[in-house]
């Protein structure tokens, strides 16, 4: 199959160059994969099993033979030659779910599309993994960081990690070295440090129930590019099983109110006021007590920034309260609008 010639059979060309240029792989955006597994299915159902698998050749004729069935599968199936492993098996299994290498279908499409990177998937726990790492709980989440000298550091190791938030409970997330500090004054023996983290924002968490994608937490993996990967998907409702998931979370020291910034400015006018802003400052409150989290009205560098801007007004000593106000509430700037109303969520008063 490999040797044939493309020139010699044009109607098939398409569909040869597919097959000879396979890499082998199998994941479900592969192209190449489906159409290997169709005529294999057809040879196999064709020729015993004894032949296939022998030493023994295909002669052309045989794999012309195999390559005109599959050409007529595909067009009578898909209307069109190059599919992708996926659009195979939704075809051949409907809605029914088949591991691979134990890990579900969805599970395995997001992770083989979004790992390394700021994605947690949700299993069912085995009785391998201790009660102490799930908090009792009996599922448990798995991710790959992006990051070049934490991949070198499990490279380097038989086993996965164990390790929660470099964090106070409910506190705000660290994205520097300094924050990790800030939260912890003993009890760390040394930092493996990479830098400051390029996302600044925590990893969208994802699960399944009745077979409906769940997201669990909003995270800097946007809901928009999810659902370009694998559908429809639910937002988790509020109860407090996963990090991230509680009333209040994410939280400053000083109370942070939402909401209009002069109405805000009014109410408070007896307290030394910090203000968190999108892309503006605001020219009622003193500069140097206002901090921007995007020069370029950039909701992606807004996310980077908006912890390591939390911790910076959190530790002014020239202010009682910080105010801010929501983003537009698309893409990662969805994910950050659900870290501001967490942070100031706890506060009675706004």
């Amino acid at each position: 199959m490999f040797r044939l010639p493309l020139e010699k059979y044009p109607k098939y060309a398409e569909l040869i160059d597919i097959l000879q240029t396979w890499d082998g792989q199998s994941g479900f955006d592969n192209l190449g994969a489906a159409q290997f597994v169709i005529m294999y299915e057809y040879l196999r159902n064709k020729y015993p099993v004894s032949y296939l698998d022998s030493t023994k050749v295909l002669n052309e004729f045989e794999v012309i033979d195999a390559i005109s069935y599959t050409h007529k599968y595909l067009r009578k199936h898909f209307k069109r030659i190059a599919i992708r492993l996926g659009d195979y098996q939704f075809l051949v299994r409907g809605d029914k779910e088949v591991p691979v290498n134990g890990i579900p279908d969805v599970d395995y499409k997001l992770a083989e599309k979004f790992w390394p990177g700021p994605l947690t998937l949700i299993f069912e726990k085995k009785e391998i993994i201790p009660n102490k790492t799930t908090s009792n709980l009996k599922t448990v989440g798995f991710r790959i960081p992006n990051k070049e000298i934490t991949l070198d550091l499990l490279k380097n190791l038989d086993y996965p990690i164990s390790a929660p938030s470099a964090n106070k409970f409910g506190y705000i997330s660290p994205t520097r070295t300094e924050h990790i500090f800030k939260n912890f004054s003993q009890g760390i023996d040394y930092v493996l440090d990479g830098g400051a983290c390029e996302l600044g924002i925590e990893s969208t968490i994802i699960g399944f129930e009745n077979k409906k994608t769940i997201v669990y937490r909003l995270g800097s993996l946007v809901v928009e590019d999810i659902e370009k990967c694998v559908g429809d998907i639910t937002i988790y409702s509020n109860k407090e099983s996963y990090p991230g998931s509680f009333k209040s979370h994410y939280s400053p020291s000083k109370k942070l109110y939402l909401g209009d910034i002069k109405m805000l400015t009014d109410k408070f006018k007896d307290k030394r006021i910090g203000v968190l802003c999108f892309d503006k400052y605001y020219d009622f409150i003193k500069e140097e007590n206002q901090i921007l989290l995007s020069k370029n009205s950039s909701l992606l560098e807004a996310s980077k920034n908006l912890y390591s801007s939390l911790y910076e007004l959190d530790n002014m000593k020239n202010i009682d309260i910080i105010l801010s106000s929501l983003v537009e509430d698309t893409l990662i700037g969805r994910t950050i609008n659900n870290r501001l109303i967490k942070s100031a969520e706890d506060n009675d008063e706004n």
